[in-house]
């Protein structure tokens, strides 16, 4: 199939495919495409946690680019919706 990138033995191609393009938003600081990406990304692959710890950094980065534009609400639901996605981190837990 055309459009399909498949690393030798990759269960899912798609996967890698999904995993590059959130990167390539990234790059265009468009989060919510990236995180898109990455949940499907994460979806196919769930044993892969490294598309997990991406994703929660993404959506990180969401939550600090909305504080820095002082949009302090949605801030704080993006920065808890990271610390749902890995609670065990504790770069992504916050003390109200």
């Amino acid at each position: 199939m055309v459009g399909r990138i498949q690393q030798p033995g990759s269960p899912h191609p798609q996967v890698d495919f999904y995993a590059l393009r959130a990167e390539a938003y990234l790059q265009l600081c468009d989060f919510s495409s990236a995180a898109q990406n990455l949940r499907r990304a994460y979806s196919l692959q769930q044993d892969n946690s490294k598309h997990l710890e991406r994703l929660t950094f993404v959506i990180y980065l969401k939550g600090q680019c909305l504080f820095e534009q002082c949009a302090f609400l949605g801030a704080l639901d993006v920065f808890s919706h990271a610390a749902e996605l890995q609670p065990e981190k504790p770069c992504f837990r916050y003390r109200w």
